[in-house]
């Protein structure tokens, strides 16, 4: 071998070696997430709707998953195909109530699984900031008591409260009424299909709600056909 060719040898292995270097450094020094999508905020982890105030959703219904049951009543709902049938609407004292609410009340479908558990939370409004006050044009003007705007205002500032701390925990809220009036919250995943709403439409009356749900324990498969609906003329029933 002759002095050019044995330079040109040592020049290659010399570069070789500095490119392996150079790899080598590079790699020890690559920072955790630059190049690899191991986290973004989007996929945080989230917390899973699977129940509320200690009661599970989908489960069978039980008097041991509450403290107390204070009334059951026959109710009406839409299973497959919007067929009608007959379940039961449950009014509880949970075994963990939750300060921000006073009433609870669970449905379940003809075999008792629980497709729907609710919160609600009344304030008191006098009697007399239950009407406009006042007749005709002079409606509005100063001097002239709005109907519970106190307790309105009041209520809807609580509903976006909790709807922030609901987002903490499930994740943005899927839809959203105009001025903050409901929230809705949904998880759907192959073979689960559950969701939230909080309600603040009725502020206005002074009252708000939570509702857990599980559409797929609601549908489920359609049984006997309900009747004519019996009296169930109170905020849980009429919240779907």
């Amino acid at each position: 071998m002759n002095k050019q060719s044995a330079s040109l040898v040592v020049t290659l292995l010399i570069l070789s070696q500095i490119a392996f270097c150079t790899s080598a450094a590079a790699e020890n020094n690559k920072v955790p997430g630059k190049t690899e999508a191991v986290y973004s905020p989007a996929d945080k982890d989230i917390e899973l709707i699977t129940g509320a105030f200690g009661i599970p959703l989908g489960d069978k219904f039980d008097t041991s998953m509450v403290a107390k049951v204070l009334s059951k009543q026959e109710h009406i709902y839409d299973g497959q195909a919007g067929a009608k049938l007959k379940g039961s609407l449950i009014r509880v004292e949970p075994s963990k109530p939750d300060e921000r609410f006073q009433s609870y009340t669970i449905k379940t479908t003809y075999d008792g699984l629980i497709y729907a558990i609710q919160g609600d939370y009344q304030y008191k409004v006098e009697p007399e900031e239950t009407r406009p006050q006042g007749k005709g044009k002079g409606m509005g003007k100063p001097g002239n008591k709005k109907p519970a705007t106190a307790v309105q205002k009041t209520c809807k500032a609580t509903v976006k409260t909790m709807a922030g701390g609901l987002e903490s925990r499930y994740g943005k809220a899927r839809g959203q009424g105009w001025d903050g009036l409901w929230f809705a919250f949904r998880q759907r995943s192959e073979g689960s299909n559950k969701g939230l709403k909080l309600y603040g439409h009725r502020c206005r009356t002074g009252l708000y709600s939570i509702v857990y749900s599980d559409e797929i324990a609601r549908r489920g498969a359609p049984s006997a056909k309900a009747g004519a609906p019996s009296g169930t003329d109170t905020p849980a029933s009429q919240l779907k």
